[in-house]
């Protein structure tokens, strides 16, 4: 009886474990793949380097600059984790750094339990519709952690931009 019990929940209970993966980014230079890569629950190391992020242009249904938040707003983000939780951790607070080049510079969205840890967020650039809620960290509809991390010089606007605002924190 003990033995079938036992071969029942190894049947049955072992392959619902989630087992969350380690993944260190040393090397490349995109780390928006491995963050696709990853699955719910894993972390993410970054290395002591500067990661740049290659912006990506959307469409944003929701305007928290405007009377109607209804009102779709032309914005960028540098780096997406949406619909999972990442832990994403720097080596080093001040040499693990991501340059994000974008308005919404690390976008969480539908992303409960991620964590942003000992990492310098910088290098944000103002997005050209001024309606835009451009921030070093954007979480929608998310619960994140946000600890040991300096989020520095998110001042640029774009060359062509008339936007006098800069960008917010979080």
């Amino acid at each position: 009886m003990k033995s079938l019990f036992i071969m029942l929940f190894i049947i049955f209970i072992i392959p619902f474990q989630s087992i969350s993966a380690v993944l260190t980014f040393e090397r490349g230079t995109d780390l928006q793949t491995l963050i696709d890569y990853a699955q719910n629950g894993d972390t993410i190391i970054i290395a002591k380097r500067t990661v740049e992020a290659k912006p990506t242009e959307f469409i944003d249904p929701l305007c928290g600059n405007c009377q109607d938040p209804q009102t779709e707003v032309k914005a960028s983000y540098g780096f997406l984790i949406k619909d999972k939780s990442i832990l994403l951790i720097g080596k080093d607070r001040e040499k693990s750094r991501l340059v994000t080049n974008a308005g919404y510079g690390i976008y969480f969205e539908n992303s409960n339990g991620s964590v942003l840890k000992n990492l310098s967020i910088t290098g944000g650039i103002r997005d050209d519709d001024g309606n835009a809620t451009d921030a070093a960290v954007v979480v929608r509809n998310s619960r994140v952690l946000i600890e040991n991390v300096d989020i520095v010089d998110n001042t640029d606007r774009s060359s062509d931009s008339a936007v006098v605002v800069g960008i917010g924190g979080v």
